[in-house]
């Protein structure tokens, strides 16, 4: 696990690897692409990558963080 010490461009490769974070997050909460949520998704995977976060599972079970309406529901 190595972190980002600078800004940096992504590569092709890993924008395909958030795509694919966001995309699964996205459809399980069943969340519209509009809301704010979904920001704060991008945001949080991002970030989880740049400290040195690449494993799939590992950055979707980062960024996906409990929203305020499901918290403590059994999903």
């Amino acid at each position: 696990m190595q972190a980002r010490r600078e800004a940096q461009a992504f590569r092709p490769d890993e924008i395909k690897l958030l795509q694919e974070c966001y995309d699964t997050i996205v459809a399980r909460r069943f969340l519209d692409s509009r809301s704010e949520r979904v920001g704060e998704i991008a945001s949080a995977l991002i970030l989880a990558f740049q400290r040195g976060v690449r494993g799939r599972d590992e950055l979707i079970g980062l960024a996906d963080l409990p929203n305020q309406s499901t918290e403590g529901a059994d999903i």
